[in-house]
């Protein structure tokens, strides 16, 4: 792998980390406003234009999932798409996706 391309896949990485902190940290009636409107938008790594989001899904157990993503789209489609999750619960407790996890919410 080319080192800019190692240096992007890196600083988005490293941006994601934030973001996911960020969301960690909310309170969990924050994040469920999430469920009706997504937050995010357009973000630049590197000088490269990407897409950020962050939304849940209600997962009918009394948790919320939450995922946070930053996608950089190219030619005919998404590719670079880097994401992590959460469950996170009333009380404030939240623990963090598994791979499968995130396969089950579509990533």
């Amino acid at each position: 792998m080319r080192k800019d391309k190692q240096a992007l896949l890196a600083a988005k990485r490293e941006r994601l980390d934030v973001e996911f902190a960020k969301y960690r940290s909310k309170p969990f009636e924050q994040l469920y406003r999430l469920i009706e409107d997504e937050e995010g938008g357009e973000i630049e790594i590197n000088g490269i234009e990407m897409v950020f989001s962050a939304f849940a899904v209600d997962e009918n157990d009394g948790r919320l999932g939450v995922l946070v993503e930053i996608r950089r789209m190219r030619f005919l489609g998404w590719s670079q798409v880097q994401v992590r999750g959460f469950y996170a619960s009333p009380n404030g407790s939240t623990v963090e996706m598994e791979n499968e996890d995130l396969w089950d919410h579509g990533h």
